[in-house]
């Protein structure tokens, strides 16, 4: 089967037909067949039409390159191979050492000299950062931040790594230290505070609050000058002062940030939205795109004295996929190999699947894809509304799609607008359903007659057939996790209490919320809408509404994991799926109800990330999200620009 996906990729359809056709022959009755025979009809397809799966990727050997768009110079200033070719991604735990001589992914350090590449500490480690003076680094290990002393002159530790906080530090964005190497700035989840900009000495321990707000604030990156520190809170970014005396929104955008990065003037603000790269300038209050070659990479830092911008290409290709899996076992098949997906949902039939990508403006778009191979379908939304439509995502049964227009009051309104999935596009009017929504977590009714949202502080129902919306439940926190029980009668939310969940369950009606579970990690509904499976104090178990315990399904420590995703029921109710972490390894389970075993799925790649898992409708295949780093060029570079240049260009144009 991989031989047959290798020919595929590779072009030699021919090949890859007769392959997989083979291996059919040679084993109809294995629980590889499902899958193999749709790569059969995935090649036919490809055969039928020319077409190759992979991307067009230019093994561009310049070492300067002109922008055409801009007119800005990038020149390509390092190469790394082999055994220094090990940064295969430039986002989460990926970053630059302050004096620029090393590039830190996670646990691991690469010399930008070309020396030999290094395990900084001797322990499960992750989001690794050097302090400005390079005397010492922080990560995150056990749940908690620790410090380790290290060389200035090797960037190797010293010592022994010292715990600073415990709590529950793990895949969170990196600790920022301060100029002076004295303190961090990091997002403080344990279980006194979950979600606040806090920031700790590293000499005692001693902890001063910078936040304190009911949204997530997270990211914060200290300024050279150490006077302010810049952190994201929703779809903002916020500046604070030092001392937490004076907050300010600054930036608002309609997706997440990923990174911010301070020019050493402290004048400069870079950051990466939905896909787009900026440049802040805090004298003139203005932001300015710079979107760069595709050749040159990922923006990563400022140069130490702030002239030079760097960049670095690397040898891999970080891709967001789909996948599917039958439920009966044997390899995976990627129904859309060429293309970015961020989230799918299965038809009705279960012989379709619509995936949300992005279009090279970072704007969300729809595919239809076929699982029997056959043209994918670019999804056509259009409505009466003048102002600018964000896509929310579909009904169960796909006959309709919520969107969203923005407001100036920071609020939204909320429409549905029916769908067909034969025409691929969206039919007759759009209607508005909900005024100045707070846009919190959305969730459609079984019977697709009625949405469940949660705005400010409460939950409430929207009937889409005629009436007023209804506030149901109300909470001085926070609520996320809006669900429906099976048959439509219930709630169930979740509330992050300090450094736990807390998991609730009220009528769709009307009446008190009532604790399901007080410490819950996640959890779904089953199927006879009076219990729910639970991820609690490393056990997946099965609760009433009461929070009774009926049924133990699984130590995670007995199979080596440390977290899961939310465990989800088949169709039939009879068996129950869920994605096991461990570390970087993520593996799906498959639990029977009937025998009271689990087996694996999807064992031949354990490097994906895997999230999202969803069932089909008919119980026959499994989906799921992944995100791989594929290597495809032989060597990575590390390119700049000059920072003089971008800045004239930039104000120039824009």
């Amino acid at each position: 089967y991989n031989i047959g996906q290798s020919w595929f990729r590779a072009g030699r359809h021919d090949i890859a037909l007769a392959t997989f056709e083979n291996l059919i022959e040679k084993f109809p009755e294995s629980t590889i067949a499902p899958v193999t025979e749709l790569m059969v009809a995935q090649v036919e397809f490809a055969i039928k039409n020319n077409k190759n799966p992979e991307m067009n990727i230019n093994y561009s050997d310049e070492n300067t390159i002109v922008d055409p768009e801009t007119g800005i110079t990038y020149s390509k200033v390092k190469t790394f191979t082999g055994k220094n070719d090990l940064i295969s991604y430039t986002s989460g735990g990926f970053n630059m050492s302050p004096d620029g001589r090393f590039l830190v992914l996670e646990n691991k350090v690469v010399p930008t000299d070309g020396s030999d590449p290094f395990t900084l500490v001797d322990m499960d480690a992750l989001r690794a950062v050097y302090s400005p003076d390079m005397k010492n680094a922080a990560f995150y290990a056990e749940s908690a931040i620790w410090i380790v002393p290290v060389s200035p002159e090797t960037g190797r530790s010293i010592g022994q790594p010292i715990k600073l906080l415990e709590g529950s530090y793990v895949f969170q964005h990196s600790v920022n230290w301060s100029p002076d190497g004295k303190k961090i700035a990091f997002t403080r989840r344990d279980k006194t505070i979950a979600g606040d900009i806090w920031v700790i000495s590293v000499s005692d321990g001693k902890l001063m609050p910078i936040t304190n707000s009911p949204q997530d604030d997270y990211g914060p990156v200290w300024s050279p000058d150490g006077n302010k520190i810049a952190f994201v809170r929703g779809f903002e970014i916020w500046l604070a002062s030092a001392d937490g005396s004076e907050t300010k929104m600054i930036i608002k955008q309609d997706r997440f940030t990923q990174r911010m990065i301070w020019k050493s003037d402290s004048k400069w603000l870079f950051y990466r939205n939905g896909g787009q790269n900026y440049l802040y300038s805090l004298d003139h209050n203005k932001h300015y795109n710079f979107n760069v070659p595709e050749h040159t990479g990922d923006f990563i830092s400022f140069s130490t004295t702030g002239g030079k911008i760097l960049f670095y290409r690397t040898s891999f290709n970080n891709k967001w996929g789909s996948k599917i899996v039958s439920a009966s076992g044997g390899p995976t098949y990627s129904p859309i190999p060429n293309i970015s997906v961020f989230d799918a949902q299965w038809s009705t039939n279960s012989k379709q699947i619509v995936v949300e990508s992005e279009n090279m403006q970072g704007e969300t778009i729809y595919k239809i894809i076929s699982l029997a191979g056959g043209n994918t379908v670019d999804v056509e939304i259009k409505a009466n509304v003048n102002d600018k439509l964000l896509p929310f995502g579909f009904s169960h049964n796909l006959t309709s799609l919520a969107f969203l227009t923005a407001k100036e009051n920071d609020k939204f309104d909320l429409y549905i607008i029916p769908f067909s999935m034969q025409e691929g596009q969206t039919i007759g009017p759009a209607k508005k359903v909900f005024e100045n929504w707070s846009r919190g977590n959305l969730s459609w009714s079984p019977e697709n007659t009625r949405l469940a949202l949660v705005h400010e502080r409460g939950i409430w129902i929207v009937p889409l057939d005629g009436g007023s919306p209804v506030q149901i439940a109300n909470t001085p926190e926070g609520l996320r996790g809006v669900g429906w029980s099976p048959d439509g009668k219930m709630i169930s939310y979740w509330v992050e209490s300090k450094n736990t969940r807390i998991i609730y369950a009220v009528s769709a009606t009307s009446g008190v919320p009532q604790v399901v579970h007080s410490n819950c990690k996640t959890g779904s509904w089953g199927p006879d809408s009076k219990s729910m499976a639970l991820l609690a104090n490393g056990e997946i178990l099965i609760v009433s509404l009461s929070g009774e315990k009926l049924k133990h399904i699984v130590n995670l420590k007995d199979f080596g994991l440390i977290d899961t995703s939310s465990p989800k029921y088949s169709p039939d109710g009879k068996q129950l799926a869920f994605i096991g972490y461990n570390g970087d390894k993520s593996l799906i389970f498959m639990y029977s109800f009937d025998s009271g075993k689990i087996k694996r799925l999807a064992f031949e790649n354990q490097d994906d990330e895997k999230y999202f898992l969803n069932w089909s409708p008919d119980g026959k295949w499994l989906s799921y999200l992944s995100e791989e780093n594929i290597k495809v060029r032989l060597e990575s570079f590390l390119w700049e620009a000059n920072f003089k240049e971008v800045k004239e260009k930039l104000l120039q144009q824009q």
